[in-house]
């Protein structure tokens, strides 16, 4: 239960601890909307009139992850948890304190006046989370517990550019790759990744336990999401290698020397889970008829059939029909739309397809 508003206080409360929920915001309202809320009122015999109800714009919460491995951040967004209703406004909350019960699992990181903080894994445990932030002028608190797990495997898979529709929808399109992931030389990839204690996903991020011998990290993991993102590329010089790691398994790199590239393969068209659904192909590069998942050869795209459809790159404008797309096919007709793609000493492809229901 939370405290009683008897005398003038902060309270906080402490949530039970959701595992695989990174976002408790729903479960915040809720509490706060119970009286868990930072306010000060006076107190007041059985006879008195009930005070004026000011306390539900004095409450903060925070977003926060659990449960995350050793070695993990999470990063938290503190927000004004306010219930929307008659005399209910939405303020600016500034951060002014993090606590951490347990430092032997927990650290924490924390600038006075901002809207984040973030919080590194040391072992495992659990520690609560106390945060204590300015709303409307007055000092409130929420803690939360934040769970640590030991790692004890990661899932690495290629992760392919976004396709960027009508502002602000955008979709995700997964990856053709098989296994072994393959490299063209000199070329970057962007790879996805995931920790897991067992069978739990660990949502923290930022923690990338494996390397590579001759993949190169260009791009650090971005702290500020789940799981996590890593770039890599393949030297000129280099050859086939592995990705590896203490968690295990190791993951089979092979280099393709741009030389070897010798043709195109286009995939069948399916449409993107978006509000246009968009009809997307890729055009993948290939060398002795197998697919690369990573190359920069420079396409040209072209339809014989201009007045049915047109072949559009709607990536970001350095990927320009660089790479295996995906591609974008808008169709202007009923009838089929043929499509040729070509590259540099590569014979030209063409493959028809036809409007999807």
């Amino acid at each position: 239960m939370c405290g009683s508003h008897a005398h003038p206080s902060v309270i906080g409360c402490t949530i039970p601890t959701m595992r695989n929920q990174s976002l408790c915001t729903v479960l915040l309202a809720s509490v706060f909307a119970v009286g868990c809320t930072g306010s000060i009122e006076s107190g007041g015999g059985g006879d008195d009139e009930p005070p004026i109800d000011t306390a539900k714009d004095h409450v903060v919460g925070f977003t926060f992850t659990s449960p995350i491995g050793i070695g993990q951040l999470g990063r938290n967004t503190i927000f004004d948890a306010c219930i929307t209703d008659t005399g209910c406004t939405q303020q600016t909350v500034e951060l002014m304190a993090v606590t951490v019960d347990n430092g032997t699992v927990l650290s924490s990181s924390a600038t006075t006046g901002a809207s984040k903080f973030d919080v590194r894994a040391l072992a495992a445990g659990s520690a609560n989370v106390s945060v204590m932030a300015q709303n409307t002028g007055v000092a409130a608190t929420m803690a939360a517990p934040i769970e640590v797990l030991t790692p004890t495997s990661f899932e690495l898979v290629p992760m392919a550019p976004f396709v960027r529709t009508v502002a602000p929808l955008t979709v995700n399109v997964p990856h053709t790759c098989a296994l072994p992931i393959s490299f063209e030389t000199n070329t970057g990839a962007q790879m996805s990744y995931k920790l897991l204690s067992t069978t739990i996903t660990l949502l923290g991020s930022g923690y990338y336990p494996f390397t590579s011998a001759e993949l190169t990290e260009v791009v650090a993991p971005d702290p500020g999401a789940d799981g996590g993102a890593v770039r890599y590329i393949a030297g000129a010089n280099a050859t086939a290698s592995t990705i590896t790691s203490l968690l295990g398994p190791d993951i089979p790199i092979t280099i393709v020397d741009s030389a070897n590239i010798n043709g195109l393969l286009l995939t069948d068209q399916f449409k993107a889970p978006t509000a246009e659904q968009e009809r997307l192909i890729w055009a993948e590069a290939t060398t002795g008829g197998t697919p690369v998942c990573y190359d920069s050869v420079l396409r040209t795209a072209t339809t014989t059939t201009p007045t049915q459809c047109t072949i559009t790159d709607r990536r970001e404008p350095g990927l320009k029909f660089r790479g295996a797309g995906p591609y974008q096919l808008e169709w202007l007709g009923a009838g089929p739309c043929s499509v040729t793609f070509e590259a540099p000493g590569i014979a030209p492809v063409t493959r028809e397809y036809m409007p999807l229901p």
